[in-house]
């Protein structure tokens, strides 16, 4: 009887020290592909900001107001986006310790800054489409033309707020998951 309950409780530590380390392994990918979003979403808004530039020039020069529009969402709303989303990742605390218990306290703060994260992924995708809206809006009062350009506009920002809408609640369902196996860790680590 004894020795059931020993190797019980030798193969509960040896499934729960597993979990750990997989939990291990997910933070420290989850850190190297949060360098490289930061990496991705300064130059996303260095080009944007360009982009909006040179939207803003060529509609004053050309008087489409389509072009006004689509260059004050790019100079204003996506890069305030962008620097909610560097704010969001800056709050969150640094890995400091190894132990288990600090290690899966560690991933739900990470769930939680992910989740943040996804909110604005999801304002973003709102963005896009508000812009395709107001560009519409403009076009059908007058102040520009239905042309293939408003189409194929139309189609990429719809497409990519579809994509970016999609991933976002994807994600969120995954974080869902994570947020209670850590908590069920985190209680069992507490109760050892």
């Amino acid at each position: 009887m004894a020795d059931d309950f020993l190797d019980e409780a030798r193969r509960n530590w040896r499934a729960q020290d597993a979990e750990i380390e997989g939990v291990t392994a997910r933070l420290r990918r989850d850190l190297a592909f949060q360098r490289l979003m930061q990496g991705g979403e300064f130059v996303a808004a260095v080009i944007a900001v360009a982009a909006g530039v040179g939207f803003a020039w060529m509609g004053v020069v050309q008087g489409d107001a389509r072009l006004i529009v689509a260059a004050a969402v790019l100079l204003v709303l996506l890069p305030l986006l962008t620097w909610a989303a560097w704010r969001v990742r800056r709050q969150e605390p640094r890995w400091a310790e190894d132990e288990p218990v600090g290690v899966v306290e560690h991933m739900l703060a990470r769930v939680e800054a992910t989740r943040r994260l996804m909110s604005l992924a999801l304002w973003q995708a709102w963005t896009l489409v508000g812009t395709v809206a107001a560009m519409w809006a403009v076009t059908l009062f007058g102040r520009g033309a239905v042309d293939a350009g408003l189409w194929i506009v139309t189609a990429a920002l719809l497409a990519s707020a579809a994509a970016a809408a999609g991933w976002a609640v994807w994600r969120e369902r995954g974080l869902k998951r994570e947020r209670a196996n850590c908590e069920r860790l985190l209680e069992e680590l507490r109760r050892d």
